[in-house]
């Protein structure tokens, strides 16, 4: 083996060693959709089922569409059976969306996370939320 090829063998070895780390940085800076739900009433409450098969989370993120939403309560519920009430008082306006919420410690499995608010002026519409996640 010449030195060019035992050269140009190793430098294939050590990219070919760095590719799981790279595929896995660009997958974790990611949001992902993990659910929906319609604001039905003028004060409304609704789980958005995300389940373990999605993963691990360190943070969560709410989008409002078709028309604003009050936001009165949101509570994380992990698979293991803790939870995380986060405090959401706020109002979204359509097309806007809440600060990003981190979820404390490592990446922890989502089952479900629950949402009290109220229906802001309905001129776009019926306000719909959608729940996303990064890992």
């Amino acid at each position: 083996m010449t030195r060019n090829s035992f050269l140009r063998s190793g430098l294939l070895i050590g990219c070919l060693s760095l590719m799981p780390v790279l595929l896995i940085g660009q997958r974790a800076g990611r949001w992902q959709y993990l659910g929906e739900a319609n604001v039905d009433g003028n004060a409304d409450h609704d789980k958005i089922e995300v389940g373990k098969s999605k993963g691990a989370f360190t943070k969560l993120q709410i989008l409002v569409q078709n028309a604003p939403v009050d936001f009165d309560r949101v509570v994380v519920r992990y698979a293991d059976g803790q939870q995380l009430p986060v405090a959401i008082t706020s109002k979204i306006p359509a097309g806007g969306k809440t600060r990003q919420i981190d979820l404390p410690g490592v990446a922890r499995q989502v089952d479900q996370v629950e949402v009290w608010y109220r229906k802001g002026p309905w001129s776009g519409g019926k306000p719909k939320i959608r729940l996303m996640g990064i890992h």
